[in-house]
């Protein structure tokens, strides 16, 4: 395996190239030599795995049944279908870039933050049969008669009117 060999001294030297470019000189350049160098030196790695059937998590009560990349690895399908997931991955993104300059299109308004609550309340149904009744509206406004922030079905808390 001379060309894996190769390509893990060559990484070995660029990383090395990086670090001296970036601690030892003013340059600021060395992060262009770090890249490849940490490629080379992964794909060497992944290489020597691949191509001898290393073990890399070999077992200690039977060694035929070690994981190399060839008995982990996915099957063809399964591999197939990430592909084509990791396709839509672009499309999610799009997605949430067009939603967050939606939100922040229009800023919200200090009367917004003040005023009151779109959903005053909050239903928890717990297992046991007990159902919890949050209301936020009187949880923030301090005390007063009737304002609880957590009730039973029974005790409901009503907001303020």
């Amino acid at each position: 395996m001379p060309v894996v060999l190769v390509m893990l001294l060559a990484g070995v030297a660029l990383i090395l190239v990086a670090i001296w470019k970036g601690a030892f000189t003013k340059s600021t350049k060395g992060i262009w030599f770090a890249f490849p160098g940490t490629v080379l030196v992964v794909m060497a790695v992944f290489f020597l795995a691949g191509f001898n059937g290393t073990a890399y998590y070999p077992s200690s009560t039977d060694l035929q049944s070690s994981l190399t990349i060839r008995n982990s690895s996915s099957s063809y399908f399964t591999l197939k279908v990430m592909t084509w997931v990791s396709f839509l991955i672009p499309f999610v993104l799009a997605y949430i870039v067009f939603a967050w300059r939606a939100m922040d299109r229009k800023k919200i308004t200090r009367a917004e933050i003040e005023g009151t609550l779109l959903y005053p309340l909050v239903f928890l149904s717990i297992d046991f049969g007990i159902t919890l009744v949050w209301n936020p509206e009187a949880a923030l406004s301090g005390s007063g008669e009737g304002n609880c922030g957590l009730a039973t079905l029974k005790t409901m808390c009503m907001a303020r009117g």
